[in-house]
């Protein structure tokens, strides 16, 4: 009946947050410019919480190991860590880590 009035037959979706929006540019920026400055994306969406500690814990790591670089604001994947650009844009990932991810799952 929608469809012959000419509308759209979906009757359900998901509402984005601002700390959706936020975090989908973060890794966005992760993804395909393998750097991200934090603090801008954070200016980018007002409204959201851009409390990174946890997902800086979880980064530690790869920073130590030298796949990552953070300086200041800016976090940067290097040549080193090409191969897991998605193992750090997965630290951002809200549903991820709450079990209701929606794209595949990093190595």
């Amino acid at each position: 009946a929608a469809i012959g009035e000419g509308r759209f037959a979906t009757a359900r979706g998901i509402a984005f947050t601002a700390d959706d929006r936020l975090r989908r540019d973060i890794i966005e920026h992760l993804m395909c410019e393998l750097s991200v400055d934090l603090a801008a994306a954070a200016a980018r969406h007002p409204g959201a919480n851009p409390d990174f500690t946890e997902e800086m814990r979880r980064l530690a790591p790869l920073a130590a190991d030298g796949a990552l670089s953070i300086e200041g604001s800016t976090l940067t994947v290097g040549e080193h860590g090409r191969q897991l650009v998605r193992v750090a844009a997965a630290a951002f990932d809200t549903y991820l880590r709450q079990g209701e991810a929606r794209h595949s799952r990093a190595v």
